[in-house]
């Protein structure tokens, strides 16, 4: 077998440590051009998304409302509530009040609330 000499394992040592660093440095690089590549092109997607979203949760508050203005109505007529609508009207209005409903609705239904209607 041949000689080897410490210069000769220094420079292999250097090539690895020097194809290593190059290694890690060019996947942290490739990583973050990946990235910014991947953003710029799903931009358009996330905002429509936020969109999206923004417009169902008008469209649940518009729902909402539409439906205990209705039993509120029925309410008022001199319909009574069955005690499963009851259920299902509250369950529908604590949704409202967390999701920042009207004041309006929220005085109406705490009015018929203490007249016992509700």
């Amino acid at each position: 077998m041949e000689q080897v000499t410490i210069g000769q394992v220094g420079l292999a040592l250097t090539f690895i440590v020097g194809l290593l660093s190059s290694i890690k440095y060019m996947k942290s690089n490739l990583g973050a051009w990946m990235g910014a590549a991947v953003g710029e092109e799903i931009k358009p997607l996330a905002e429509k998304v936020d969109s999206i979203e923004e417009r169902l949760k008008e469209v649940d508050m518009e729902s909402c409302k539409n439906f205990m203005v209705a039993r509120i109505a029925e309410v008022e007529r001199g319909d009574a509530l069955s005690e499963l609508e009851k259920q299902r009207f509250m369950e529908q209005y604590d949704h409202y009040r967390k999701a920042g409903g009207n004041s309006y609705i929220m005085n109406k239904v705490e009015r018929l609330k203490a007249d016992g209607k509700i």
